[in-house]
């Protein structure tokens, strides 16, 4: 039998709502002194942080490069000094959900040889073509290293007591990865594969999410 899903507490008036990442205080037992906290890594537009916050779940900001309404200010998670402050949070338990939007667009099925942008893998070579060189290979690249984050972070957060999940298309190349396959194995995940036309999506969209918790099937 599964062990309890995490169960996040509700916003009290006692708890601060961080919007950005500059309001947060760089100190883990600070942060931690408030939580637990949900946190969505790659969040885009950060619709699910919002739909998050608004159910009353204390929320950390949303990470993602990009600036947009609900991510007010860049957080890149390259950089050493944010992605260590991150792991500090997790492994002291400051977080007990994170949900990934791992970039897909280097995993992606509809890179075909059309005309427009090249495949970089397949399924014999999930992590890159050996011949890429050039752009292809930097766009590759740098693909392969927001996996290998997604995947740090989430072993980190099944060992600090937490869960995960992780979103990707249905036939990103993505699952095919050595880096994903580990956690598939070692944190005994679940999948769900679905299409978001289903819930008022524009397009079919077919997408699977990763799960660490079977209830969350």
């Amino acid at each position: 039998m599964d062990p309890p899903l995490t169960k996040l507490p509700t916003q009290t008036a006692q708890r601060p709502v961080w919007k950005s990442w500059n309001e947060v205080p760089r100190d883990v037992d600070e942060v931690a002194r408030h939580g637990p906290w949900f946190l969505e890594i790659f969040s885009g537009t950060a619709r699910l942080t919002a739909a998050v916050r608004a159910l009353g779940v204390p929320c950390l900001p949303p990470i993602d490069i990009t600036v947009c309404q609900e991510v007010p200010s860049p957080f890149d998670v390259m950089d050493c000094d944010n992605w260590s402050f991150i792991m500090k949070l997790i492994a002291c338990g400051a977080i007990k959900f994170i949900h990934f939007g791992t970039p897909c667009n280097s995993f992606s099925a509809a890179r075909k040889e059309d005309g427009g942008p090249p495949p970089l893998r397949s399924e014999k070579f999930p992590e890159g073509f050996p011949d890429l060189e050039g752009l292809n290979l930097a766009i590759a690249t740098l693909g392969n290293f927001f996996a290998e984050r997604t995947v740090e972070a989430a072993e980190a957060i099944v060992r600090a007591g937490g869960d995960f999940s992780i979103e990707n298309p249905r036939w990103s190349l993505l699952w095919c990865t050595i880096w994903i396959r580990r956690p598939m194995r070692e944190a005994r995940t679940f999948q769900v594969d679905f299409d978001q036309c289903a819930f008022s999506a524009a397009s079919m969209k077919p997408t699977r999410i990763l799960l660490s918790h079977q209830r969350l099937q």
